[in-house]
């Protein structure tokens, strides 16, 4: 991660005149802030916030289309049908 962010992000003004001990606890503070698990950091937020918003429009995006074709939908309340029977036992009594 270090060796793509040095390539792409643009060095700030002031990381030139810094000495390198400096800019390397600079960087090592941001990346902890990155990797922190507990207390979020804003990015890491904004990160998982994205990943949630991607994750809940992935999975509309697949309900209206499984939906929108009726063999699909058949195929799918079927299929809930047949395993809610299965783990309700009611299966078992019928047969």
């Amino acid at each position: 991660r270090a060796a793509f962010i040095g390539v792409f992000a643009p060095p700030p003004p002031r990381a030139s005149s810094m000495p390198p001990e400096k800019l390397q606890l600079a960087l090592g503070a941001a990346f902890g802030e990155l990797r922190r698990g507990g207390d979020k950091g804003q990015v890491r937020r904004l990160w998982d916030w994205g990943v949630s918003v991607y994750r809940g429009v992935s999975w509309t995006y697949g309900a209206v289309s499984a939906f929108t074709n009726p063999w699909i939908a058949r195929l799918l309340l079927a299929a809930v049908y047949t395993s809610a029977r299965i783990t309700c036992g009611v299966g078992g009594i019928i047969v």
